[in-house]
């Protein structure tokens, strides 16, 4: 998942515990020990990005594990080549950065599996 325009992390908390989720259900279906999941956050401010990693760390191991924070801009800190993986599962774009000139565009691919 990702999630640009974390702010204080909030709604990054919740997205964390449903990644947790999906892979403890992934596990089980698939009998396997080892899935990945994460939630890549960004935050251009500063402050709330510390008060962001304040928040998870109060929630705990099983929040704070599945969250990678990128500090900065949307046009830096989501590129392929900063490390983004090619697909994501979601995209929860609440920044009002988003919305600013010159427009942000995010080509995002949906790939259905049944």
């Amino acid at each position: 998942m990702v999630e640009a325009g974390t702010s204080y992390g909030v709604s990054t908390i919740y997205l964390a515990l449903a990644v947790g989720q999906n892979v403890a259900r992934g596990k089980a279906s698939l009998g396997v020990t080892t899935t990945a999941g994460k939630v890549i956050a960004t935050e251009k401010e500063h402050v709330k990005a510390v008060r962001a990693r304040e928040y998870w760390k109060e929630a705990g191991d099983e929040v704070e594990a599945r969250i990678e924070l990128r500090q900065g801009g949307l046009l830096e800190t989501l590129k392929v080549e900063e490390g983004m993986p090619q697909e994501i599962d979601l995209l929860l774009l609440d920044s009002k950065y988003a919305t600013l000139s010159p427009p942000i565009t995010l080509a995002v691919t949906y790939k259905h599996t049944s």
